[in-house]
């Protein structure tokens, strides 16, 4: 059955043959076909114009000139146009110079015509060839087989350099030069243009079963798509648009990309952006092949070493590494993940100034690297030690002196696990720290409360973040009496922290301390303050101290704090009074008020009337909402109450709110609270212990 295809024009008819014609079509046929096989094309082409022309469609009425190329620009124009449709629409109509080509759904026609086109394309006669096949497309557009003959020709052109009518051996023939077709890959173009269009009209515009030509048209795409998915990108895409691709990659990524072949490799060496961090999980034997490797690219702005306890790296290597290979090193981590009795102790001893001066250092590890190396000690401008006691065992090595062993540092993390930290000594040697971040460590201070206040206690120090595991001696005296702090986050409930650094005097120079009730307060604001958090609640008096000048400055953007409610034991005991008495913070903390305030947290909250701790009432929360009009982001940490979820519910149907974070709803109630939240557009987040913000960013963010 052939395939039914257009509707032909008003001069065009379609050939309906009877049994007789249908014989002598297919003998003529199989004549032709035979002589072909005998490389006889000038006969098979004579025997089958004769069998087309004894279709009842009288193809011979009308015929188009000698000159083909009005055929072929016509077809080539209408299939790279935008248009999907501009091809169906070309072949219904007339040629450009006014021929009217012959439509006809007879199968024998078309495998005439077929075998007329391939017997042209063997003989060399490609322009020929072509404009026969494109006649072939205009004969039924809605049939495969035009297409199939036309995308065989247009590949077989692809592959070819000399031909019967290329005399001059160029690369593309001669008899397509006309339609401006100038390389191979603009050949391919316009075999993907048919193949799209034939897809589109056979699928749209058949009116008949499927035959073996729509299943050829098939697997023609299915190829074509498999050799364009296979094509090197490094041949394809611009120098730019590769140089972002690798700077996703990670460094075992980049190594197999330089292993694909001679090409990739010379690309990513010389792509200096693609190296600009090299990340080695356990060099257990650097040799030469890793100095080589280093060597090779200069451009190395962060280098991390993610484990080191195996390692046989020493300083000497090191040494060689900051003085030849690396010009541009900025960033540098050593990390020992497992504790192990081995020290890479003698990094300490590089004593000479490298050429390559990192200003961010990363060490992890108690058992590994203890002791800043003494030529980086004066460049260092952020320094993460992670679980280690860095301070005690970097004195033991340098002689302390007012002048500052870390006279540029800028940000500190140090994490441990619960050693003694003497705060004194960590503010005398960076003068200029401006970035605190401080976990596991147990505070000391060896200045006296009778003294003055010393003046070197960070004049410059813009964040302060306590984790959860900071603690400190009942009478330890690290006062922040300086105004730029923009952070405070005091994630520890331990008073004797939060005294530590509240603590201030008088004109007169008496001690104050909020752990034992002295109030007011005589302590310096803090007019630029972003962000405050803190775990244990705060007498109303203090926060006074910390939150109305920024308030009023409209600085304040994130506020979360505690109002001390504890659903197991009642009213607990607070910081800052005694006995605790849980504030209304619409009215004991109206101060706080302001249009800046963007995130706004509460927990340990609970107005029931005292003797009904299984009760919940949180409206006070919600008039102390009205306080921020420009609020959008809310934590709720209340406890453990039935009522809770009920409060969840009413801030899902604020307008203002639009993230949510809180630890209780689960099982239906968070089924209902996601409901309600996708119907108001709110997020509902379940975030433990505490609202996230954006973290501390160590040497994994690098």
């Amino acid at each position: 059955m052939a395939d039914v295809g257009k509707t032909p024009s008003p001069n065009q008819s379609l050939g309906v043959n009877d049994d007789n014609t249908m014989d002598k079509m297919r003998a003529k046929l199989g004549e032709a076909r035979k002589l072909a096989e005998n490389h006889s094309y000038e006969a098979a082409m004579s025997t089958l114009l004769k069998t087309i022309n004894l279709c009842a469609c009288s193809p011979s009425s009308n015929k188009h000139p000698k000159d083909k190329s009005c055929n072929i620009l016509q077809c080539i124009k209408a299939v790279n146009s935008p248009s999907i449709d501009a091809l169906r629409i070309v072949t219904t109509g007339p040629c450009t110079c006014g021929t009217i080509w012959p439509a006809c759904t007879a199968p024998l026609h078309a495998e005439a015509v077929d075998e007329l086109a391939g017997c042209l394309e063997k003989a060399g006669k490609w322009e020929a060839a072509l404009s026969v096949a494109l006649g072939l497309v205009r004969l039924d557009f809605a049939s495969a087989i035009g297409y199939c003959r036309v995308v065989k020709i247009l590949r077989q052109l692809t592959k070819t350099n000399r031909t019967p009518d290329n005399k001059s051996g160029s690369s593309v023939p001669v008899n397509i030069r006309y339609a401006k077709l100038h390389s191979p890959e603009e050949l391919w173009a316009l075999v993907k243009c048919f193949i799209r269009a034939g897809l589109h009209n056979c699928q749209n515009y058949r009116q008949g079963p499927e035959t073996k030509y729509d299943i050829i048209l098939r697997k023609m795409a299915h190829s074509l798509s498999m050799m364009e998915s296979r094509k090197d990108p490094i041949r394809k895409l611009p120098r730019e648009i590769l140089s972002m691709i690798f700077s996703y990659l990670d460094t075992t990524s980049l190594l197999r990309c330089q292993r694909v072949n001679k090409e990739w490799s010379q690309l990513l060496l010389s792509d200096r952006s693609a190296w600009t961090v090299v990340r080695v999980k356990e060099p257990r034997n650097p040799g030469r092949f890793f100095h080589t490797f280093l060597s090779n690219r200069p451009g190395i702005r962060t280098l991390v070493f993610e484990d080191l306890v195996n390692s046989r790296l020493e300083a000497s290597e090191l040494q060689v590494m900051l003085w030849n290979m690396l010009p541009n090193l900025e960033r540098m981590h050593l990390g020992f993940r497992k504790l192990h009795d081995r020290s890479l102790r003698p990094i300490g001893d590089i004593r000479k100034r490298p050429r390559a001066i990192p200003v961010h250092l990363s060490l992890r590890g108690t058992k590994g690297n203890a002791v800043i190396p003494l030529s980086l000690r004066e460049h260092l401008e952020s320094l993460d030690y992670v679980d280690g006691s860095w301070l005690d065992r970097f004195q033991k090595r340098v002689p302390l002196t007012l002048d500052g062993m870390l006279p540029r540092l800028k940000r500190l993390r140090l994490t441990g696990h619960f050693m003694d930290l003497p705060i004194d000594k960590l503010a005398l040697i960076t003068p200029q720290l401006e970035h605190l971040y401080l976990d596991g460590h147990n505070i000391t201070s060896n200045w006296p409360e009778t003294t003055d206040e010393p003046s070197v206690m960070w004049p410059r120090l813009r964040s302060l973040f306590l984790g959860y595991d900071v603690s400190c001696h009942s009478r330890c005296y690290a006062p922040l009496f300086h105004s730029p702090l923009e952070s405070i986050e005091f994630l520890c409930d331990r008073e004797s922290v939060m005294s530590s650094f509240f603590t201030s005097r008088t004109a007169t120079g008496e001690v104050l301390s909020p752990l034992y009730g002295d109030f007011p307060v005589h302590m310096h604001n803090y007019p630029r303050l972003r962000v405050f958090r803190a775990r244990m609640p705060i007498h109303p008096a203090l926060l006074e101290n910390i939150l109305a000048p920024a308030a009023r400055n409209g600085t304040l953007e994130v506020l979360d704090i505690s109002m001390g409610a504890d659903g197991s034991q009642g009213i607990r005991q607070g910081f800052g009074h005694a006995p605790w008495i849980q504030p209304i913070p619409a009215q004991d903390l109206a101060y706080a008020a302001t249009e800046s305030l963007q995130t706004l947290g509460l927990r340990d909250f609970n107005w029931a009337p005292e003797g009904h701790f299984s009760e919940f009432d949180g409206e006070p929360f919600l008039d102390f909402l009205k306080l921020f009009p420009n609020v959008h982001t809310v934590a709720v940490y209340p406890g453990k109450y039935k009522g809770v979820s009920e409060l969840l519910f009413k801030l899902i149907c604020m307008d203002q709110i639009k993230v949510i974070y809180q630890d209780f709803l689960s099982g239906i109630e968070w089924d209902q609270a996601w409901a309600l939240a996708r119907k108001y557009g709110v997020e509902v987040k379940h975030a433990n212990a505490w609202m996230p913000l954006p973290k501390w960013p160590d040497y994994r963010d690098w």
